[in-house]
């Protein structure tokens, strides 16, 4: 762009439409190679931004490695890691979803949203078994944004399944009839 024909190369200035000037320092200096810009999680997210539109994949990834070791894992976090291909973020927050399914059902969401709808496909049989429901297909996309207040009550209220490692142990201690 500056060493070549185009108008911003003949100018004294460039113009970024939609882009903040602070921003932009911070992008430039992450551009440095001996640059130690701390990261925030301010930072990490314009810059994910940023590093995506003009293709500066070694920034992405270290913004990335950055939001998986400081940014919580929920809905808005997934949305924004799908949202710009980080596929490691997206899975450490699609493990940590399955891992708890109660504590992040509300956050669960964003699933039903067009950008996240074929991550809900993996997690769909383990919030059915979860709610308490018999094994279903999952219905479209399109149904499911309607019925998610109804399948995330039903995961919140679902009572646990009773756990019987202990019981063997307290038979054996009755005599069999």
């Amino acid at each position: 762009m500056l060493s070549s024909t185009m108008k911003e190369s003949m100018s004294t200035s460039i113009q970024l439409p939609g882009k903040c000037k602070a921003e932009l320092e911070t992008f430039y200096k992450s551009l440095q190679l001996c640059s130690m810009e701390p990261l925030t999680l301010k930072s990490a997210t314009f810059l994910v931004q940023w590093s995506d539109e003009y293709q500066v994949d070694a920034l992405k990834a270290k913004c990335e490695q950055f939001l998986m070791s400081n940014a919580p894992k929920d809905g808005p976090g997934l949305q924004f890691a799908v949202k710009y291909g980080l596929q490691k973020r997206t899975k450490q927050c699609l493990d940590a979803f399955k891992s708890r399914i109660p504590e992040h059902i509300s956050d669960m969401h964003v699933l039903t949203s067009q950008e996240c709808q074929e991550h809900l496909i993996d997690i769909w049989p383990l919030i059915v078994r979860h709610a308490g429901l018999p094994q279903m297909s999952m219905p479209p996309a399109e149904h499911m944004r309607s019925m998610w207040p109804f399948v995330s009550n039903l995961c919140i209220a679902a009572p646990r399944p009773p756990n019987f490692k202990g019981c063997r142990g307290l038979s054996q201690m009755f005599p069999a009839s």
